[in-house]
């Protein structure tokens, strides 16, 4: 597959596996754009691979929704996405609040279902 030239979107691409796709698509001629919610720790990551960093919340539509808006103009459209972003908190259940719950759900799946439905608005 020739990725030279396609722009891709990689969540939660700030650091670990996320920052990783984002390198290797990148060495492969990829435009690449990372989100995450804390813009400082996305420019350091951008600047190994020379890509775009986008604060955005995946468990916040509005957020998404601009998010992938501004990454589709500065693109000019989305290729390839990967929704990468999650969080994993260990704690016993019996322990926890309802709260706790709802925010590793908002994250992990709301994310996962916004960064992709906005993503192909803009594919």
């Amino acid at each position: 597959m020739i990725l030279t030239g396609k722009s891709a979107v990689i969540t939660g691409g700030g650091t670990g596996i996320g920052l990783a796709i984002a390198r290797g698509l990148a060495a492969q001629g990829c435009q690449v754009a990372i989100t995450g919610r804390r813009l400082s720790v996305l420019e350091a990551a951008s600047e190994s691979f020379g890509g775009l960093s986008v604060k955005m919340d995946v468990s916040d539509e509005a957020s998404v929704v601009d998010g992938m808006q501004n990454i589709s103009n500065h693109f000019g459209s989305i290729d390839i996405c990967v929704a990468n972003a999650g969080i994993a908190e260990g704690q016993n259940i019996q322990n926890s609040a309802f709260g706790f719950w709802r925010n590793i759900m908002a994250i992990n799946l709301d994310g996962a279902y916004l960064t992709i439905r906005e993503s192909l608005r803009h594919m």
